[in-house]
């Protein structure tokens, strides 16, 4: 039994191992086994400016959600419905 859950993990390892450290970096157009490269100052520029891009994004996004909250805010609060009938009823 536990034979047999070895051999599942160490086959579960080998897997994550070659798709990580092979498969993703040349499907990224990347050297293989990266784990064991230093990064090079333009992957760590790149690195950056991705970050940097990520952040603007999230910026962007607040920025329209305080807008529309303040354009929500300026919306007068509707009349109940009891109003509006009784107004109907006045009118007629």
């Amino acid at each position: 039994m536990f034979l047999r859950f070895a051999i599942t993990l160490v086959a579960v390892l080998v897997i994550t191992v070659v798709v990580t450290q092979v498969i993703i970096p040349i499907w990224k157009d990347k050297p293989v086994f990266p784990i064991f490269r230093k990064k090079t100052r333009r992957e760590q520029l790149e690195d950056e400016l991705e970050k940097l891009e990520e952040f603007d994004e999230e910026l962007r996004l607040q920025r329209q959600v305080s807008e529309r909250l303040a354009r929500v805010s300026e919306i007068p609060p509707l009349e109940s419905t009891n109003g509006i009938q009784s107004k109907r009823k006045e009118s007629q």
